[in-house]
């Protein structure tokens, strides 16, 4: 995850997401759809989202997720 301000409006996000299941591409998008719209609520104006499946290998290490 990076987070970066541009300027005093500017505020962008880049991260991946590591999916627990293989998910089809629209059930995937509503996922990022869903992340950008909590990040709006930090303040970021801008996100990129990279979806992956199963390629972290310490899921332990992200606190708050529930890995099923």
């Amino acid at each position: 995850m990076h987070i970066w301000q541009i300027d005093e409006k500017n505020i962008n996000f880049e991260g991946h997401v590591d999916l627990c299941k293989d998910f089809k591409t629209s059930n995937a998008d509503k996922i990022r759809r869903e992340i950008e719209e909590v990040l709006k609520k930090f303040g970021i104006t801008h996100a990129t989202i990279q979806m992956e499946y199963n390629a972290c290998e310490d899921k332990n290490i992200i606190k708050g997720v529930k890995n099923e």
